[in-house]
């Protein structure tokens, strides 16, 4: 299964705007560089597993479990290989 990182980029994007945060919120709450945050939101870097994990664990902490499971859903992880595998 192919990876649309734009379509990815853009709704991770839209699920943090939503929570009223700036990339600067989503740094200090995850330790991801801005760079690479960025990058990510735009579709120009392909996130690390643990990047991937690290900000759905963050979204899901806020209750937004739909962004756990586009992420899921999208290939990038095996449901039996992370944290957020129940959903």
């Amino acid at each position: 299964m192919r990876i649309d990182l734009k379509a990815l980029g853009s709704k991770l994007s839209a699920y943090r705007q939503q929570m009223g945060e700036s990339i600067a919120d989503l740094v200090t709450a995850t330790g991801i560089d801005s760079t690479r945050l960025s990058g990510i939101e735009t579709g120009v870097i392909w996130p690390t597993g643990d990047e991937v994990l690290i900000i759905a664990d963050h979204y899901r902490l806020y209750g937004c479990l739909h962004v756990c499971k586009m992420i899921l859903m999208s290939g990038m992880l095996r449901s039996g290989c992370c944290l957020i595998s129940g959903l």
